[in-house]
């Protein structure tokens, strides 16, 4: 979805349409990431040579995004996100400080008002609070 957004780039890449024509821009633009990503996540999938009763793709994608993308943790960059834990394997990444990280994708300070908005992931997931507050005022 990221390649068709920058492919939109030619036309002008509006993330707050003012009027129908930039409206009309995103639209089509979702429109084509949706089923382009489609297209493109389940050709990778065949690629793969993955089968049904193996079926562990999502995870695989998790994986990778996990490996490549880059956060901000309060002004700290980490490109690729994986950096933080060194060496140790995602299946070991604490939950409480990939959920503090994820905050991080998009730029934005971390803060226990941000935390405090995701109440009901914090409860479904079972994470300890206290580990949390600590998390934030580490990297504040």
């Amino acid at each position: 979805m990221q390649l068709i957004r920058i492919l939109a780039y030619q036309k002008g890449l509006y993330f707050n349409p003012k009027n129908n024509s930039e409206r009309y821009q995103v639209l089509i633009r979702k429109v084509f990431e949706v089923i382009y990503a489609h297209i493109f996540f389940s050709g990778y999938k065949k690629n793969l040579h993955i089968t049904k009763d193996k079926d562990y793709y999502r995870y695989y994608l998790v994986y990778s995004y996990l490996h490549t993308v880059q956060t901000n943790l309060n002004g700290n960059k980490f490109d690729p996100l994986d950096k933080i834990f060194g060496k140790v394997d995602v299946i070991d990444w604490p939950k409480e400080a990939l959920f503090i990280i994820v905050l991080g994708l998009n730029g934005l300070s971390i803060t226990m008002d941000r935390v405090d908005a995701y109440t009901n992931i914090i409860n479904k997931y079972q994470l300890n609070r206290d580990t949390l507050e600590k998390l934030v005022k580490c990297i504040s």
